[in-house]
């Protein structure tokens, strides 16, 4: 649903706040970044060894919240996932940490 007028705006405005982005080498771990509801790792994952798909989704998993979502890039699949993360029935690129979490997500 559009919002119209100055309330859009104000909307967006108070959700920008509440907003953070951070850089970070996610081979390095983002330990200390604290947890997160939502992380968008997007054609990111594609382009690593296996090994460091593990690990960063290892540090990842470690970061989300447990009813959290792990968003990557259209068509990017993550057979390391492992039991850190599983796909979410239906929704292409969403992934939710460990099977306890799928029904909470989905």
């Amino acid at each position: 649903m559009a919002l119209a007028g100055m309330q859009g705006r104000q909307c967006v405005l108070l959700v920008a706040l509440h907003l953070g982005a951070m850089r970070a080498n996610l081979l390095d771990g983002i330990e200390g970044f604290g947890g997160f509801d939502l992380i968008f790792c997007r054609h990111v994952l594609s382009d690593m060894t296996g090994e460091g798909r593990r690990r960063v989704l290892d540090g990842l998993a470690r970061a989300v919240g447990p009813a959290g979502c792990l968003f990557v890039g259209e068509g990017e699949i993550l057979p390391e996932a492992g039991v850190a993360f599983r796909p979410v029935a239906g929704l292409k690129s969403v992934y939710v940490r460990g099977p306890s979490s799928v029904s909470q997500a989905a």
